[in-house]
């Protein structure tokens, strides 16, 4: 990983970090701060995968800031909430075709930033 952080290789990372992005947010008390008796020393709070996927979800939310607010709109819909593209197309206000346009330059242009973070890593390391 190193000073650049992570970093995505495909649109189909983004696209299964983004769908992945919220399911391990529930704790499994009803505080993170409070200490089982019944549970064991090793046991997370919270379900398995939220400390190993933290830093995935901390750079979907960096990638998804440098998209304009209805790209980044659109692809919360479609891969987090998987909304169908055409109930999409409706909320947005354009055509299911100008949908994949822009779900597709969205994707490109995160993992384009994805890499440009990873060069700018490497440069200070």
């Amino acid at each position: 990983m190193g000073r650049g952080g992570l970093v995505f290789h495909s649109s189909g990372e983004i696209i299964f970090a983004l769908r992945e992005y919220g399911d391990v947010y529930d704790p499994q008390s009803s505080s993170v701060f409070q200490i089982a008796r019944s549970r064991s020393a090793d046991v997370e709070p919270f379900r398995q995968g939220f400390l190993s996927g933290f830093e995935s979800r901390v750079e979907i939310v960096r990638l998804l800031r440098v998209l304009d607010a209805r790209s980044r709109t659109l692809l919360v819909l479609w891969y987090h909430e998987s909304r169908p593209v055409t109930r999409i197309a409706r909320e947005l206000d354009i055509s299911r075709i100008h949908c994949y346009r822009l779900r597709d330059r969205a994707l490109k242009k995160m993992l384009e930033e994805s890499r440009k973070h990873q060069e700018r890593g490497e440069q200070h390391a």
